[in-house]
């Protein structure tokens, strides 16, 4: 490397010399980094860049006399999670990552573009609060490394100046992150903070999706002309709950999802980069579209933490519930019940900011409150029309906006406050009438059902320790199907085969059996005369009949 990059081999070199002769443990650490820093510089090249980018750099930094020296961060108590610039000319990194060399990748990176801050003059104020920010949000670490360790971000650039908030270079892969000239207070802190974490989180798209650089550009500009959007982006991202950018497939209809699982947002990014205005430009449509659904599923991240939390609190009432104390079969009605109301909140809530996002920008670019909700209302059919008042003999023309339902009030910018009131409302037509509701969605409540039965059926089995549990539900009262509570994702535990629920909704108790079959999961319903054999000779025939198919399977 020392004939291709002289000046940055000089400033190793020159560390270790500065050390002390008896100074043998720093030494050996130094050597250890001089070693990482080579095997990064080596790393085979992203996406044909002649010389790799991160050596470019340094050797830069050296020449531009931004760079003078290594030094080691040695309190592993309390180590920056990038390092540190310290003024005028040294980059210290923390001991702890020698032999991380993702880590070290990220943390040399941070540091030359701290340095670079420094010494640019708008800059020069900048570089600590610009490190600052950094250092106190674990998950944009977390972004940054992940983003130089796939190759998406090639670099990452800091500019002293007011706009744009956030851009993105495609012909060197490099993030450049607008930052301001005045870091005086708290508000100054958040910006920052915000305009890093969504730009980051915008280049976590995946390299190999079609049409990935327009739909990177689209996103970005909807963040830069939303502020409310770039907040909840921003927020659900600093939270942990919001790690990535991925693509969703085979979902018609639908934009964006989120997974609590994976803690992404998934994006239809061939949707999002296919429609072109005759002049190239990005239609408003599109952009207010985007708006829509990615501040929907961001309100989702925000939201996780509560549902996490509630979770926690329906485990701890459950264990001590007096059906299980007495060894009766345990009713989970309540149970359901609680988790599909935390649903219905999430989704009122979700629908309330996605409405809010789409219509801030659609203010912003048009001037015009009245055209604003006109452009809004038609991004948002055919869901909207569950809302919004239509007349007994259809649906409302397009042209004109029909009113919000009642118990929905919009604000002066025609905005829905998430007031108790309007996030009732909005639960009462979003969520329980999605089934009449025009529209691709299916019932929410059924959606939402097998996360519910998931978390009964496991919870039980954990308490009664048995692999085929045995619990009740009241289906009627929940408004339920049992037959369509398995329309997405496991409804069973993978410890679980087999579960049979009693359902008393009726004058007559019904019971379902919910048990794998290949790789689904089946529900039927137990017969009486299934129930009266199987008490006469003691074998369960269905059980045995499934066991047959499968076996000839």
């Amino acid at each position: 490397m020392s004939s291709s990059y002289p000046a940055l081999d000089r400033a190793i070199t020159d560390s270790l010399s500065a050390l002390p002769a008896d100074d043998e443990a720093t030494r050996q650490r130094l050597t250890a980094l001089r070693e990482g820093i080579y095997r990064i510089v080596a790393a085979p090249p992203h996406d044909g860049t002649p010389q790799p980018i991160l050596a470019q750099q340094l050797e830069a930094a050296v020449q531009a006399r931004r760079l003078a020296r290594f030094e080691l961060e040695n309190n592993p108590a309390s180590p920056s999670p990038l390092g540190r610039f310290r003024p005028p000319n040294r980059f210290v990194v923390p001991a702890a990552q020698i032999g991380d060399d993702d880590a070290l990748h990220a943390t040399l990176a941070m540091l030359d573009c701290a340095s670079r801050l420094y010494a640019s003059e708008a800059g020069r104020t900048m570089h600590e609060p610009f490190q600052d920010v950094i250092a106190a949000s674990p998950p944009i670490v977390a972004l940054i490394r992940g983003c130089l360790r796939s190759g998406k971000l090639l670099a990452i650039a800091a500019r002293p100046v007011a706009t744009p908030v956030f851009d993105y270079h495609e012909d060197s892969a490099t993030l450049v992150v607008a930052i301001g000239t005045t870091a005086k207070d708290a508000a100054a802190h958040s910006a920052i903070r915000d305009r890093l974490a969504a730009g980051l989180l915008c280049c976590t798209l995946p390299l190999t999706a079609q049409g990935r650089q327009t739909a990177m550009r689209r996103i970005m500009l909807t963040l830069r002309l939303s502020p409310k959007l770039l907040g909840g982006v921003a927020g659900a991202v600093v939270r942990g709950t919001l790690k990535t950018l991925g693509e969703l497939r085979s979902r018609p209809g639908t934009i964006a999802l989120y997974s609590t699982q994976l803690e992404a947002i998934h994006l239809d990014i061939s949707a999002i980069a296919k429609h072109r205005s005759g002049s190239g430009d990005v239609p408003l449509e599109t952009l207010v579209r985007i708006a829509q659904n990615l501040g929907h599923e961001a309100q989702h991240a925000l939201n996780i933490c509560v549902y996490r939390q509630a979770r926690q609190s329906y485990y701890e009432r459950y264990a001590q519930h007096p059906t299980l104390a007495a060894g009766a079969l345990p009713d989970y009605t309540k149970w359901v019940h609680a988790y599909l109301s935390l649903h219905r909140w999430d989704e009122a809530h979700a629908e309330i900011a996605g409405w809010n996002a789409g219509i801030g920008l659609a203010q912003r670019q048009l001037r015009d409150r009245d055209k604003a909700l006109n452009l809004c209302y038609r991004c948002a059919l055919p869901l909207a029309r569950r809302y919004f008042q239509q007349p007994a003999s259809g649906p409302a023309p397009i042209a004109s906006v029909p009113p919000p339902r009642e118990g929905l009030q919009f604000d002066a910018n025609y905005q829905f406050a998430p007031r108790k009131d309007n996030v009732e409302a909005m639960g009462r037509y979003f969520y329980d009438e999605s089934a009449a509701a025009p529209g691709r969605l299916p019932y929410y409540p059924n959606l939402y059902a097998h996360y519910a039965l998931f978390e009964a059926i496991d919870h039980c089995r954990r308490v009664t320790r048995t692999s085929t549990p045995r619990l009740r539900i009241d289906f009627k009262r929940l408004r339920l199907d049992p037959r369509r509570c398995v329309v997405e994702g496991p409804t069973l535990p993978s410890q679980v085969n087999e579960v049979e629920i009693e359902d008393r909704s009726g004058r007559a108790t019904k019971r379902w059996r919910f048990y794998r079959h290949g790789g689904d999961v089946v529900v039927e319903e137990i017969r009486q005369e299934q129930i009266d054999l199987a008490q006469i000779f003691g074998v369960d025939f269905a059980r045995q009949k499934r066991k047959r198919s499968s076996d000839g399977d």
